[in-house]
């Protein structure tokens, strides 16, 4: 595996999924904080997402920073620029929404 400065890494992602289950919410096991993508699964035709601008879902979520999780707006179809620590319990519905995590931190769900 290569090794790569600080400086490579700074603003990439370095390891992904997909959330399955928000049951009892979501975060990292490592703690390490996370960005989320949000697509519409009605919007997936293969591996094409058509892109539709200036839509925002509201999300139950704690940053970094929070004490205690509150409503944030996320962008639908892009990479929130949050730097979220965890997802509270069912804040997405995932029968309608596929959600992505990344992190720049290795990292396991």
């Amino acid at each position: 595996m290569e090794t790569l400065t600080p400086q490579q890494i700074a603003g990439r992602l370095a390891s992904h999924g997909k959330i399955a289950d928000l049951t009892d919410g979501f975060s990292l096991e490592n703690g390490h904080s996370f960005s989320i993508l949000v697509i519409t699964k009605a919007n997936i035709s293969g591996s094409l997402v058509p892109i539709d601008d200036n839509q925002l879902l509201l999300v139950d979520m704690e940053l970094i920073q929070d004490r205690v999780s509150s409503v944030c707006p996320v962008p639908l179809n892009d990479w929130t620029p949050s730097s979220i620590k965890s997802l509270a319990a069912n804040s997405i519905d995932l029968g309608v929404y596929d959600v992505y995590w990344a992190s720049g931190f290795k990292a396991e769900s």
